[in-house]
Protein backbone atom coordinates (compact mmCIF):
# COMPACT_ATOMS: atom_id res chain seq x y z
CA UNK A 1 0.00 0.00 0.00
CA UNK A 2 2.51 2.41 0.96
CA UNK A 3 4.67 1.70 -2.02
CA UNK A 4 1.50 2.28 -4.29
CA UNK A 5 1.09 5.92 -2.61
CA UNK A 6 4.60 6.60 -3.11
CA UNK A 7 4.84 6.09 -6.74
CA UNK A 8 1.68 8.13 -7.41
CA UNK A 9 3.76 10.64 -5.44
CA UNK A 10 6.48 10.29 -7.52
CA UNK A 11 5.06 10.37 -10.78
CA UNK A 12 2.80 13.36 -10.13
CA UNK A 13 5.90 15.18 -8.98
CA UNK A 14 7.88 13.69 -12.25
CA UNK A 15 4.85 14.56 -14.48
CA UNK A 16 4.61 17.93 -13.03
CA UNK A 17 8.35 18.57 -13.78
CA UNK A 18 7.99 17.19 -17.09
CA UNK A 19 5.42 19.85 -17.90
CA UNK A 20 7.10 22.78 -16.68
CA UNK A 21 9.83 22.26 -18.30
CA UNK A 22 7.72 21.73 -21.33
CA UNK A 23 6.13 24.67 -21.46
CA UNK A 24 9.26 26.55 -20.74
CA UNK A 25 11.15 24.99 -23.82
CA UNK A 26 8.13 25.89 -26.08
CA UNK A 27 7.83 29.43 -24.81
CA UNK A 28 12.04 29.62 -25.94
CA UNK A 29 11.39 28.22 -29.15
CA UNK A 30 8.45 31.04 -29.86
CA UNK A 31 10.79 34.06 -28.49
CA UNK A 32 13.55 32.45 -31.00
CA UNK A 33 10.88 32.48 -34.16
CA UNK A 34 9.43 35.57 -33.19
CA UNK A 35 9.91 38.33 -36.34
CA UNK A 36 13.57 39.64 -36.36
CA UNK A 37 12.51 43.32 -37.88
CA UNK A 38 15.01 46.54 -38.08
CA UNK A 39 13.90 49.90 -38.10
CA UNK A 40 15.77 52.78 -39.43
CA UNK A 41 18.11 54.75 -36.89
CA UNK A 42 16.92 57.58 -38.50
CA UNK A 43 14.08 59.04 -40.61
CA UNK A 44 14.39 60.70 -43.61
CA UNK A 45 12.39 63.93 -44.95
CA UNK A 46 12.32 65.00 -48.83
CA UNK A 47 12.12 68.14 -48.84
CA UNK A 48 11.12 67.77 -52.68
CA UNK A 49 8.11 65.45 -52.45
CA UNK A 50 7.48 66.90 -48.61
CA UNK A 51 6.93 63.03 -47.14
CA UNK A 52 8.42 61.54 -44.44
CA UNK A 53 9.60 57.85 -43.73
CA UNK A 54 11.13 55.16 -41.70
CA UNK A 55 12.82 52.40 -43.58
CA UNK A 56 11.88 48.83 -42.62
CA UNK A 57 13.65 45.62 -43.23
CA UNK A 58 12.95 41.51 -42.13
CA UNK A 59 16.42 40.58 -41.15
CA UNK A 60 14.55 36.80 -40.00
CA UNK A 61 14.36 33.54 -42.15
CA UNK A 62 10.60 33.46 -42.15
CA UNK A 63 7.84 35.65 -43.54
CA UNK A 64 6.62 38.62 -41.54
CA UNK A 65 2.73 39.05 -42.06
CA UNK A 66 -0.38 41.40 -41.18
CA UNK A 67 1.78 44.31 -40.73
CA UNK A 68 -0.26 47.19 -39.64
CA UNK A 69 2.14 50.72 -39.33
CA UNK A 70 0.86 53.86 -37.11
CA UNK A 71 3.27 57.08 -37.36
CA UNK A 72 2.20 60.01 -35.34
CA UNK A 73 4.00 63.59 -33.39
CA UNK A 74 3.32 62.63 -30.08
CA UNK A 75 3.76 64.81 -26.50
CA UNK A 76 4.83 63.84 -22.97
CA UNK A 77 4.04 66.14 -20.21
CA UNK A 78 5.60 66.26 -17.20
CA UNK A 79 2.80 64.40 -15.64
CA UNK A 80 3.49 61.24 -18.20
CA UNK A 81 0.75 61.42 -20.23
CA UNK A 82 0.78 61.13 -23.94
CA UNK A 83 -0.91 63.36 -26.40
CA UNK A 84 -0.69 62.79 -30.15
CA UNK A 85 -0.20 65.87 -32.29
CA UNK A 86 -0.61 65.13 -35.77
CA UNK A 87 -1.59 61.44 -37.09
CA UNK A 88 0.85 60.71 -40.23
CA UNK A 89 -1.31 59.85 -43.39
CA UNK A 90 0.46 56.75 -44.88
CA UNK A 91 1.15 55.62 -47.80
CA UNK A 92 0.67 51.85 -46.67
CA UNK A 93 -0.69 51.82 -43.18
CA UNK A 94 -1.26 47.71 -43.64
CA UNK A 95 1.16 45.22 -45.95
CA UNK A 96 0.17 41.28 -46.31
CA UNK A 97 3.56 40.34 -45.40
CA UNK A 98 7.78 41.49 -45.70
CA UNK A 99 10.03 38.12 -47.31
CA UNK A 100 12.78 36.84 -45.35
CA UNK A 101 15.96 38.17 -45.61
CA UNK A 102 17.23 35.70 -48.03
CA UNK A 103 14.33 36.17 -51.03
CA UNK A 104 15.88 40.30 -51.28
CA UNK A 105 17.25 39.90 -54.76
CA UNK A 106 14.10 37.58 -55.94
CA UNK A 107 12.02 39.28 -58.45
CA UNK A 108 8.56 39.27 -58.47
CA UNK A 109 8.13 38.69 -54.58
CA UNK A 110 7.19 40.53 -51.81
CA UNK A 111 9.70 43.33 -49.91
CA UNK A 112 11.89 42.92 -47.93
CA UNK A 113 12.49 46.03 -47.39
CA UNK A 114 10.06 48.75 -47.20
CA UNK A 115 10.03 52.67 -46.74
CA UNK A 116 6.60 53.78 -44.54
CA UNK A 117 5.55 57.13 -46.11
CA UNK A 118 3.73 59.72 -44.25
CA UNK A 119 2.44 62.10 -47.38
CA UNK A 120 1.89 65.06 -44.91
CA UNK A 121 5.04 65.02 -43.31
CA UNK A 122 6.09 68.41 -43.92
CA UNK A 123 3.36 69.46 -41.04
CA UNK A 124 4.51 66.51 -38.98
CA UNK A 125 8.27 67.71 -38.99
CA UNK A 126 6.98 71.24 -38.95
CA UNK A 127 5.12 70.35 -35.19
CA UNK A 128 8.22 67.84 -34.22
CA UNK A 129 10.84 70.91 -34.45
CA UNK A 130 8.20 73.51 -32.43
CA UNK A 131 8.88 74.43 -29.21
CA UNK A 132 6.78 72.75 -26.66
CA UNK A 133 5.15 74.54 -23.95
CA UNK A 134 5.37 73.61 -20.32
CA UNK A 135 8.38 71.35 -19.83
CA UNK A 136 7.29 68.44 -21.72
CA UNK A 137 9.09 66.35 -24.50
CA UNK A 138 7.73 65.76 -28.40
CA UNK A 139 9.32 62.59 -30.33
CA UNK A 140 7.75 61.55 -33.81
CA UNK A 141 6.25 58.00 -33.03
CA UNK A 142 6.67 54.93 -35.20
CA UNK A 143 4.43 51.89 -34.61
CA UNK A 144 4.67 48.42 -36.12
CA UNK A 145 2.19 45.68 -35.52
CA UNK A 146 3.14 42.30 -37.23
CA UNK A 147 3.21 38.40 -36.83
CA UNK A 148 5.45 35.45 -37.75
CA UNK A 149 4.77 33.88 -40.33
CA UNK A 150 5.96 30.15 -38.93
CA UNK A 151 4.30 30.46 -35.07
CA UNK A 152 2.23 32.97 -35.81
CA UNK A 153 3.96 34.55 -32.83
CA UNK A 154 2.50 38.52 -32.74
CA UNK A 155 4.70 41.55 -31.88
CA UNK A 156 4.31 45.32 -31.41
CA UNK A 157 7.90 47.13 -31.95
CA UNK A 158 8.00 50.72 -31.81
CA UNK A 159 10.96 53.31 -32.84
CA UNK A 160 10.80 57.02 -31.26
CA UNK A 161 12.79 59.37 -33.32
CA UNK A 162 13.33 63.14 -31.81
CA UNK A 163 13.72 66.30 -34.22
CA UNK A 164 17.42 65.67 -34.10
CA UNK A 165 16.91 62.02 -35.99
CA UNK A 166 14.97 63.57 -38.75
CA UNK A 167 17.65 64.39 -41.49
CA UNK A 168 16.83 65.64 -45.17
CA UNK A 169 17.12 63.57 -48.21
CA UNK A 170 16.13 59.70 -48.74
CA UNK A 171 17.28 55.98 -47.90
CA UNK A 172 19.86 54.46 -49.87
CA UNK A 173 18.64 51.26 -51.49
CA UNK A 174 18.29 47.75 -50.37
CA UNK A 175 19.95 47.10 -46.60
CA UNK A 176 21.60 50.36 -47.01
CA UNK A 177 19.61 52.50 -44.20
CA UNK A 178 21.93 55.86 -44.46
CA UNK A 179 19.91 58.32 -45.90
CA UNK A 180 21.66 60.43 -48.79
CA UNK A 181 21.15 63.99 -48.51
CA UNK A 182 20.66 64.77 -52.27
CA UNK A 183 18.41 61.96 -53.24
CA UNK A 184 14.54 62.81 -53.83
CA UNK A 185 11.84 60.10 -52.86
CA UNK A 186 9.32 60.33 -55.83
CA UNK A 187 5.57 58.55 -54.46
CA UNK A 188 4.10 56.52 -57.26
CA UNK A 189 1.10 58.87 -58.86
CA UNK A 190 -1.49 55.91 -59.69
CA UNK A 191 -1.10 54.38 -56.38
CA UNK A 192 0.67 56.61 -54.45
CA UNK A 193 2.70 53.72 -53.03
CA UNK A 194 5.65 54.06 -52.10
CA UNK A 195 8.74 52.28 -54.20
CA UNK A 196 9.93 49.00 -53.17
CA UNK A 197 13.56 48.89 -52.69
Amino acid sequence: MEVAVLSQIVAFVLGTVAGVVGCWVFWRALLAVRPKVKFAELAAFCETSKCLGVKVANLGRHQVTDIEARMAVADRTQEGRIITRIVGKLNAPTLLAFEPLAKLNEPWLLPTVFVFVAINGEEMVRCLGDQLQGGGDRRLLFTLSMRDGLSGTKIVKRAIFSSEQVRSGWYDHALFFQIIPDMIYEPSIETNYVTII
